[in-house]
């Protein structure tokens, strides 16, 4: 409890005037117990606490009390109640608080914005970068930054890139870019990678491919077994380098079918058929080489050329005879006799006893007035016979049989079509695909 001032007055004795003195002293104090810097006097401590605590009167004080004891209980009551062990820093007095806090906000200067003089200029440059509260404009599920990083740390995903040697996503993107190229060069209608592909997949025909014509019903297994129908692309004999362009090195080396002078000229085969029938005909209507009277029995070529030479050997021995038009010149009875003796000999129908040729009207020639005038018509439709591509130029027979080994057993054919080599060329024509290059034409039209 307090105690009264010591007052001397001037009743006092000087004992009573020392009491007072030495109590007056004790209640002051010992300089020597002053916290403040100048502890020689309570003078000079006061002044320096009056320095510390700041000019008279206390105006500038920010606390809405404007004297110390009210702004000190005005502080005190915004402090809280004491003891503070309701902080929730570890320090539970207020300098050990400040300190936690002041440690853990670490110092301004260390501050990357670009305000810098207080943690409020601080915060509230971030706050404007952040934007207007509540967050209602953000575009994720979330509307506060937390939740609305983590919803986006779920739609990121796992940050491990398989397959890339990216290590975040910016660097993913470019490196995903790079692999995949500039969509701009696309060559599809379009240059935007995902209506690209749906313009390809729309293309490729729907899923599943069903309607392949091909056994497999994948793309990769139908591709594969077109390459294998396909076979080796050498292409033995010919400069093309691909298929169609093989097709049309053929049709320019084999002709145009449809120019064929046979009647049939659908396909070459059928052409060929059809030769192989009149030679057949003729071969029977002509009769065996054996039979034949001339030295050489070959072939009727070379039997006719016999008689030819004969022919004209007796020319150079009888008379003038060059406008006969009979082999025989010798003169104008040995050539009617020369006529009337081939016609007896080689047309059964006349009555001859030879009888080798057979009736003329069973030709399947188109001029069947005479044997010669039949094979002038065989000839001028085969050709000349050393103009023959094939390496065997002996015969049309031998040529025709070294193209059938050539061109092997039709039934062989994987085709479809194995009635002839058109039809099966046809075939694989219907089923190649368009080939473009990379400016868009069409290699194989």
């Amino acid at each position: 409890m307090g105690k009264p001032r010591e007052i001397v007055v001037l009743t006092d004795s000087i004992n009573i005037w020392r009491q007072k003195t030495n109590q007056i002293a004790k209640d002051a104090g010992a300089t020597n117990n002053l916290t403040t810097i100048i502890d020689s006097d309570m003078v000079g401590a006061i002044n320096e606490l009056d320095s510390d605590i700041g000019p008279r009167p206390h105006t500038t004080l920010t606390t809405i009390a404007k004297n110390l004891t009210l702004a000190a209980n005005e502080l005190d009551s915004d402090i809280g109640p004491r003891p503070h062990t309701t902080l929730t820093t570890d320090a539970k007095n207020l300098t050990h608080a400040v300190n936690n806090l002041d440690s853990d906000i670490g110092h301004l200067y260390q501050l990357t914005t670009s305000q810098r003089a207080s943690i409020k200029d601080a915060i509230n440059e971030l706050d404007s970068d952040i934007g207007a509260r509540p967050h209602t404009t953000l575009n994720t599920a979330a509307k506060d930054l937390t939740a609305a990083v983590n919803e986006h740390e779920t739609d990121i995903g796992n940050m491990t890139f398989t397959g890339l040697s990216a290590s975040d996503i910016s660097a993913a993107i470019r490196e995903l870019r790079v692999e995949l190229g500039d969509h701009s060069a696309l060559t599809t209608a379009t240059t935007s990678a995902v209506v690209g592909i749906n313009e390809l997949d729309s293309d490729i025909g729907a899923r599943p491919h069903t309607s392949l014509n091909t056994a497999a019903k994948t793309l990769t297994g139908a591709i594969n077994e077109h390459e294998a129908d396909i076979g080796n692309m050498t292409f033995t004999g010919l400069s093309a380098s691909d298929i169609s362009a093989a097709i049309r090195e053929l049709r320019t080396e084999l002709g145009n079918h449809s120019s064929l002078t046979t009647s049939t000229t659908t396909s070459a085969v059928a052409a060929i058929n059809e030769l192989e029938t009149n030679h057949n005909n003729l071969d029977s209507n002509v009769g065996t080489m054996g039979s034949l009277t001339t030295v050489d029995k070959s072939d009727i070529v070379s039997a006719i050329n016999e008689i030819e030479t004969n022919h004209n050997n007796l020319d150079s021995n009888v008379g003038t005879r060059l406008s006969l038009t009979t082999t025989n010149k010798a003169d104008l009875v040995t050539a009617i006799n020369e006529l009337h003796s081939d016609i007896n000999a080689l047309d059964s129908a006349q009555g001859g006893t030879v009888g080798t040729v057979g009736s003329l009207s069973n030709l399947t020639t188109t001029d069947k007035t005479n044997i010669v005038a039949a094979i002038n018509e065989l000839d001028s439709a085969q050709g000349t016979i050393a103009s023959l591509s094939t390496s065997t130029r002996v015969s049309l027979v031998a040529a025709i049989n070294e193209l059938d080994s050539n061109q092997g057993d039709l039934t062989s054919l994987n085709t479809t079509a194995q009635g002839s080599l058109v039809a099966a060329l046809n075939e694989l024509e219907t089923r190649m695909p368009d080939v473009y290059n990379s400016s868009g034409t069409l290699l194989n039209g």
